[in-house]
């Protein structure tokens, strides 16, 4: 169904070359940074505090609308946690 305000499914939407575009920018600037090396003389909760700042940035950018902040936000912390 395409109702009023409703785009086709195969139609591009706005947001598409920005993300398109955040994500090359993305692919530039850590292509070099390919691993996450974990200090065996660091404690696991510096993980897990580090992990929460990045979370709470994420959410501070998409409740405030910032959305191509939290779109990168969440672009590097999934490549981080894929490795």
């Amino acid at each position: 169904m395409n109702g009023i305000g409703h785009q086709p499914y195969n139609a591009p939407r706005p947001s598409d070359a920005r993300r398109a575009y955040l994500r090359e920018t993305f692919l530039t600037s850590y292509k070099d940074n390919q691993s996450l090396m974990l200090a065996n003389f660091c404690p696991i909760e510096r993980y897990y505090v580090t992990a929460d700042k990045v979370f709470e940035a994420f959410l501070k950018s998409y409740e405030s609308y910032n959305l191509d902040d939290a779109y990168v936000i969440v672009r590097i912390s999934l490549k981080l946690i894929k490795k």
